[in-house]
């Protein structure tokens, strides 16, 4: 299944074949077997990739993110989070 995702994959960005045709045939008949719809899947991974690690435009899961002065008043947590996961090992 992950060797077809794969081939699948490079259809859609055009690394298959030299042929657009070609990318095209099998990347549909590679997503048709893998139950995805491959020309929807091909433009929104197409706006993914131009948009990567843009948090506002992105269309991947983005985390929540945290205001910058919530560690600024809480100086004590930014040092927790860094001890921490040396008293989980030192605890062992």
């Amino acid at each position: 299944m992950t060797g077809l995702w794969v081939i699948g994959h490079e259809c859609g960005h055009g690394g298959f074949s030299e042929s657009p045709l070609v990318n095209d045939t099998v990347g549909l008949a590679v997503h048709s077997a893998l139950l995805v719809p491959y020309f929807s899947w091909k433009i929104s991974h197409r706006r993914h990739h131009s948009t990567t690690n843009n948090m506002d435009r992105d269309e991947v899961f983005v985390p929540q993110v945290l205001c910058a002065s919530f560690f600024t008043f809480t100086p004590g947590l930014t040092s927790l989070t860094r001890v921490y996961p040396v008293l989980l090992i030192a605890r062992g």
